[in-house]
């Protein structure tokens, strides 16, 4: 089987979802990686997903799979505090709703967006973390 990734099956699947929820331009401003300063290439309205470590695998005895529980950490920033913790909270709701294809569930660390601190640029940003689950071969 080949193995998942998870941070760029969460960009795909957001992108789509985000697009249909006309999500003021975060659906094309969507990438895997940390949070990089605003620049000609990197918009100041964006969305940064990582992958973080997960739990170890879980192997039933006798069993050939094993259930993974990637992390993956969303990140969006935003120009105005309203719209960028609204764009948040429809990430948490869509990603709690969804179905990523190729994986069996998908969890919400949070209940609601965490604010970070304001950059140097005076933008604002929030933070949550999912646990993805799939099984491997």
């Amino acid at each position: 089987m080949v193995a998942k990734t998870p941070a760029e099956d969460v960009v795909t699947f957001l992108a789509g979802a985000l697009a249909s929820l006309n999500a003021s331009g975060a659906s094309q401003n969507i990438g895997v990686g940390g949070v990089r300063a605003p620049a000609s290439n990197v918009p100041k309205i964006c969305v940064f997903v990582t992958d973080g470590p997960g739990p170890m695998p879980m192997r039933t005895m006798g069993e050939v799979t094993e259930h993974r529980f990637p992390i993956v950490h969303v990140t969006v920033r935003h120009t105005k505090h309203e719209e960028g913790v609204t764009l948040m909270r429809d990430i948490i709701d869509v990603m709690r709703a969804s179905g990523i294809s190729g994986y069996l569930d998908v969890r919400s660390m949070s209940s609601s967006p965490l604010p970070l601190p304001r950059d140097r640029e005076g933008l604002h940003s929030w933070n949550n973390s999912f646990t993805l689950v799939y099984e491997q071969s």
